[in-house]
């Protein structure tokens, strides 16, 4: 079987293919109309002709082909990503779990059971395509011991509890701008407090902590910290949670700077003032980035966080973009996916950028099967479907098909699917219909006679032009104006290069149409002429 990255570049080699095929099909169908509105083609056109539709049967198969590739494979490459998602989440809680063993606290198993049992379902199905799964220290060290892979499966037991620096007092994280605890006089520059108690509550105390204890609170070897061993300690006692020392590499720096040089307090609010982070973001972004490290912490910890400050918004923001999504996409966003997209929302200060929050939503319209009264009906739902109906007005309205009409783009976002690339593209604001409409116009044009053409360039469609003789040629002919096609030949008749067809001759033109002697007006004329001739031989009254 095939690697997770072989698979991964095959679909895109699969993707690519269908986008060059797209590109390809449409320059030669349009090369093809050339000679299908002409008449009495000469042998090399004919032969031209049918260079460039071996030529389009031939992209064809490459675009079906990739297509099939790209559908078996679609639930692994699904199933993949949803595995790394899963992983990351694991290596938060391992990060997690560490700093609770480290403290000398009982680490939250079950959220940690509860991935490894979905990661399990998922690697199942997956086979050698699954990725290792993440491990916990101890499982790490099986692993090295063994010389084979540690199980992958729950937490049953937790690793032997490391003993923790004791401190003289913890400060609550907050979500208000960074601020490390003032040490007294007898504690200045050295972590270690008149009674001779180490205190952890600043950066000084907390590399005294380092040299007090044995190996430090991770079990590392007395000396430098590192800004892992460091981070355990830091969240519980300063305004900034960790994962912002490890998400600007600057700041983490700095940290274990302070810790290992023993800075004062004071020290280390002037230095981190002077950061890129504290200059680049505004108090109210840094509030953020606090607000939601805090969240993310007690989340981790298994704590209610509904009531914190980033829980509150994010519930009020969630409930938005489900209603967002239905009227966009009309998908039925889940609570996982508003999660993860008010997130970038939150983080990037997106609230009020509606381009940007529809840009989140625009990539979940896909095509929905219903069942009504026992059948299936497959289409698009909400912005997306008027969109799509719209779109299939304009092709009728020019007797053109809907896929005659919809523009080449890259459909690698969508699996190859044209017509869901181009609603993106118009929910997005990137496509105007209005000009989709013209780009219609111009094709109906090629072959039409110039009144017909100087009309379609002034912006009318062809089923206007044609309305007239459509009309009178479903009266004549007793058909549904509906079912009559703007390419019907007798339709066509109408206009040619020599000018209009009044309406009276259209009419005694239509007489001649195949289908008029099947019409009720055909059968009671010939019953009049019949009678009429029954008549003048004496046979009737």
């Amino acid at each position: 079987m095939a690697s997770a990255a072989e698979l991964k570049k095959k679909l895109a080699d699969a993707q690519f293919t269908i986008k060059s095929a797209d590109e390809k099909l449409r320059k030669l169908r349009n090369d093809l109309r050339n000679y299908s509105g002409a008449k009495n083609l000469t042998p090399a056109q004919t032969e031209a002709a049918k260079k460039i539709n071996e030529q389009i049967k031939a992209e064809e198969d490459k675009k079906k082909e990739a297509n099939r590739y790209i559908r078996e494979n679609k639930n692994n490459f699904s199933n993949l990503k949803n595995l790394e998602d899963i992983d990351n989440q694991l290596k938060t809680e391992i990060d997690a779990y560490k700093r609770a063993v480290a403290l000398g606290q009982t680490p939250n198993r079950s959220r940690l059971n509860a991935l490894y049992s979905q990661r399990q379902e998922l690697a199942r199905g997956l086979g050698d395509l699954a990725p290792k799964a993440p491990l916990l220290p101890e499982q790490q060290a099986a692993s090295t011991t063994a010389g084979a892979n540690a199980p992958t499966g729950t937490v049953a037991t937790g690793p032997t509890k490391t003993t923790a620096t004791k401190t003289t007092a913890t400060k609550p994280v907050t979500s208000t701008p960074i601020k490390a605890t003032t040490p007294d006089k007898a504690d200045s520059g050295t972590g270690v407090s008149a009674q001779g108690t180490v205190n952890t509550t600043t950066l000084e105390g907390i590399a005294a902590a380092s040299a007090a204890t044995p190996g430090g609170p991770t079990g590392t070897p007395t000396g430098n910290r590192t800004l892992e061993q460091i981070l355990g300690d830091v969240q519980n006692y300063f305004d900034l949670p960790d994962y912002i020392f490890k998400l600007d590499k600057d700041l983490g720096n700095l940290l274990v700077r302070a810790v290992n040089e023993k800075w004062t307090a004071e020290r280390w609010d002037k230095e981190i003032e002077n950061t890129n982070w504290w200059r680049k973001n505004s108090s109210e972004v840094r509030k953020r980035l606090v607000s939601f490290g805090n969240y993310k912490d007690l989340q981790s910890q298994g704590q209610d966080v509904s009531k914190s400050d980033y829980g509150l918004w994010l519930s009020k923001k969630k409930r938005a973009l489900q209603a967002d999504a239905r009227t966009i996409a009309g998908y039925a966003l889940t609570d996982a996916e508003a999660d993860s997209i008010a997130q970038k929302i939150y983080l990037g200060f997106l609230d009020d950028d509606e381009n940007a929050i529809r840009a989140f939503l625009v990539p979940f319209i896909s095509k929905t099967t219903s069942i009504v009264n026992g059948m299936k009906i497959t289409g698009y739902s909400g912005q997306a479907l008027k969109d799509y109906q719209t779109l299939q007005s304009i092709a009728k309205a020019n007797g053109l098909s809907l896929k005659d009409i919809l523009p080449g783009i890259s459909t690698t976002t969508t699996d190859g699917d044209l017509e869901e690339a181009v609603l993106e593209k118009i929910a997005l604001g990137e496509l105007d219909v209005n000009r989709i409409s013209q780009d219609a116009r111009a094709l109906a044009a090629i072959g039409q006679p110039e009144f017909v053409r100087g009309l379609l360039n002034q912006g009318y469609d062809l089923d206007q032009v044609y309305s007239p003789y459509k009309n009178v040629m479903a009266n004549v002919l007793e058909l549904n104006p509906e079912q009559i096609s703007l390419n019907d030949p007798t339709l066509r008749s109408a206009i040619s290069d020599k000018g209009e067809t009044n309406l009276y001759d259209f009419q005694r033109m239509l007489r001649k149409d195949s289908r008029w002697q099947y019409t009720q007006n055909a059968r009671q004329e010939v019953s009049d002429i019949t009678l009429n001739v029954l008549r003048d031989f004496g046979f009737q009254g």
